[in-house]
């Protein structure tokens, strides 16, 4: 473990990074921090969004120590998944930029927000986002959302440009159904079921104040058309809308500069909706990353194109299992955050997820 990848890309004048770390066993959260903060680099840098996987008993140690480094009241969102290394916590990534203005924003529900756009469009990325826990799990995400609608549209924003979700729920096996019918529900009247359905990822994790769901967003408003925003499909398999989940298998966000891929997360699902390899870890491990590396080659990307790359695991236990497997099938470094989540239906072992860059053509 302790594995560091950095990505950066030039586009439209902004520089940014896309940062993975995992730390090492027996590092300290002080000098995982420094680490971080040396990744990071130049000074002049601001944070879009940091989103951390591990065991909740260390956050408030590790938000006090990494904002004592780095400036701004960017998001943090602590995703709560048992560590499946000896090490503190699983893992982060970090969204940084510079040579652009980012705006800082808070509101209820915990949201941190932050804004910055570029010549082709605004970006807001919304993290921290924690329901009601004095609601039952369905209605506090119903009002969650309402809440998100206000929010954006506060910021001149509406939830049909929002073109990626992330939900972890406590307690996900006993009322994602409900989930399912709340964010419908939600999409239908706001028109997000006539326009584009984000891409999602939706796992079990608490927070750290009891309440059923944490979220994260990120809503694009396009100027003049640039940049394109698409839906893409699987495949291998169908689309979740086909059974009763309302998310898009993936989304392609692409410009005349770049183009930017978030492939929502991945199980072993087959094209019938059915769990595929039930108790076979190593099978399901196997049957995703071959749905993943077909949407891969549809969309002309390759696995090393990642820049962001979280993989959960049913049990901690099968850590081993899946490193065996990637050291076996992939000989360069995917930027990969293990970490221990319960998935949407009880006979998954196996999720993952990606977001991909790459850049089309050099701007002079």
């Amino acid at each position: 473990m302790g594995k560091s990848v950095v990505k950066e890309f030039d586009i439209n004048h902004i520089h940014q990074k896309y940062i993975q770390l995992t730390p090492i066993v027996d590092e300290s959260v002080s000098d995982f921090c420094l680490r971080i903060v040396k990744s990071i680099g130049e000074k002049d840098y601001q944070l879009v969004k940091a989103t951390c996987f591990g065991s909740l008993k260390y956050r408030g140690e590790f938000e006090t120590e990494f904002r004592k480094y780095i400036q701004g009241q960017f998001p943090i969102t602590w995703i709560e998944g048992a560590n499946c290394t000896d090490a503190f916590m699983n893992g982060i990534h970090i969204w940084v930029i510079k040579d652009a203005h980012v705006e800082y924003f808070s509101a209820d529900f915990y949201i941190r927000a932050s804004l910055f756009e570029d010549d082709n469009a605004q970006y807001l990325f919304v993290g921290d986002i924690l329901s009601d826990p004095s609601l039952n799990p369905a209605l506090s995400c119903a009002r969650m959302l309402d809440y998100l609608e206000g929010f954006l549209n506060k910021h001149g924003f509406t939830f049909t440009q929002v073109v990626r979700t992330w939900y972890y729920l406590e307690g996900i096996l006993n009322w994602y159904d409900d989930f399912n019918k709340a964010r419908t529900d939600f999409f239908k009247r706001t028109g997000v079921m006539l326009n584009l359905i984000p891409a999602s990822t939706g796992v079990g994790a608490r927070n750290m104040i009891g309440s059923p769901a944490t979220m994260e967003l990120l809503a694009i408003k396009s100027k003049n058309g640039q940049p394109y925003v698409s839906r893409i499909v699987s495949p291998l398999q169908r689309e979740a809308t086909d059974y009763g989940s309302s998310f898009s298998r993936g989304i392609k966000i692409k410009s005349k500069e770049y183009e930017f891929l978030s492939i929502s997360g991945t199980a072993s699902i087959m094209p019938n909706g059915e769990t595929a390899h039930i108790g076979q870890l190593e099978q399901q491990i196997r049957y995703s990353f071959n749905v993943i590396n077909n949407i891969l080659q549809q969309e002309g990307y390759k696995l090393e194109d990642a820049v962001k790359a979280i993989a959960y695991l049913k049990n901690r236990n099968s850590f081993e299992i899946l490193q065996t497997y990637l050291d076996q099938n992939y000989s360069f470094q995917i930027p990969l955050i293990i970490t221990e989540n319960t998935l949407c239906r009880h006979n998954l072992l196996f999720e993952i997820e990606l977001d991909l860059m790459k850049i089309l053509r050099v701007k002079n």
